[in-house]
């Protein structure tokens, strides 16, 4: 007679011991098979991949959505190497955190700077509509996008040709409370209200949210220009290295802070670091070390400041030891 308690998590990877009274072990009951956890990962463009140098688009059964998703980016990285993971990517280049648990969006596709030739593209549902019941791990990563991360790197590099050592700060506002603590906050707001949402439609998945690469160097000096004194579209163009800083300590970090705080108080969720382990893979870095792409690659393709497929396999390499966390 064997005693037997059957878990979803124990199928995944765990047989289950029989305890054999009055019988021999030929009689025990077999095993069963696997069954894979079922992960949904929600989550922007440093999700999706989008940028060719991250890797080819993953083919659509329906064509393409606009979401830009590649078989580089770090979902395909954790679920080739947890096969006990069964995958749905809904990631979307472009996303917000309203995108995630509120809004449809409108996909842009590759959409700069000239419209995508491909597009338009039909909205696309509600990302976490993807998530139920029956989910067992949810991965998310956003927040950059709400912040206007995109536009505040645009505005910082038209700032460049201006007066003084840090005229996109200047932009944002120098006094006691500046345009970027009241994003960040209204930031802060919006993600606690999506891990709710989340824990919803899924109450019993564990839930990672996932932070962002170190993009900017801690020495700006380690960022260079051409020897006509401009700066270099594969880095940040004529960005000043006074907002270069800025944009490190004010926006990327607290940006990282912001999310992290919002993980720690809901209690149940996850925050898996990707910027301490890319220190030194930023934009500025030499080739062949750099994680993230600049304005341009080094062959003039518009990159945005998006990982590359090293940054999305350093990202998928932390993301797959935390879930291992949760494997058997």
């Amino acid at each position: 007679m064997s005693v037997c308690t059957v878990k979803k998590v124990a199928a995944a990877g765990l047989a289950c011991a029989a305890v054999v009274v009055g019988t021999s072990v030929a009689d025990a009951a077999p095993v069963s098979p696997r069954v894979p956890l079922t992960w949904v990962a929600l989550g922007d463009s440093y999700t999706a991949g989008v940028i060719p140098a991250s890797g080819a688009l993953l083919p659509e059964p329906d064509g393409r959505s606009g979401c830009e998703r590649t078989v580089g980016a770090y979902p395909q990285v954790v679920a080739g190497a947890l096969p006990d993971l069964s995958l749905t990517d809904v990631s979307c280049g472009n996303a917000q955190i309203k995108h995630i648990a509120l809004e449809k969006q409108v996909p842009i596709g590759q959409g700069f700077p000239e419209p995508d030739p491909g597009g338009p593209f039909k909205p696309v549902p509600v990302q976490v509509d993807a998530v139920n019941t029956e989910t067992d791990v949810v991965t998310v990563g956003v927040g950059g996008n709400t912040l206007g991360f995109g536009e505040i790197l645009i505005t910082c590099l038209f700032a460049g040709s201006g007066e003084g050592e840090t005229p996109c700060k200047d932009h944002y506002g120098s006094g006691a409370v500046t345009d970027i603590d009241t994003r960040l906050e209204q930031l802060a707001s919006e993600y606690t209200d999506m891990l709710k949402e989340i824990h919803i439609k899924a109450p019993d998945a564990k839930i990672f949210t996932v932070g962002y690469p170190s993009i900017i160097p801690d020495d700006v000096n380690n960022c260079t220009r051409d020897e006509d004194g401009s700066g270099r579209e594969d880095q940040f163009g004529n960005i000043k290295s006074g907002d270069l800083d800025w944009l490190r300590i004010s926006v990327l970090e607290r940006l990282n802070d912001k999310i992290q705080e919002a993980t720690t108080a809901d209690g149940q969720a996850q925050f898996v670091d990707i910027y301490a382990g890319s220190k030194g893979h930023d934009v500025c870095a030499p080739t062949g070390e750099k994680w993230v792409e600049g304005l341009k690659t080094a062959d003039g393709a518009w990159a945005l400041v998006h990982p590359n497929a090293s940054g999305q396999n350093h990202t998928g390499q932390r993301v797959t030891a935390a879930l291992q966390s949760i494997l058997p």
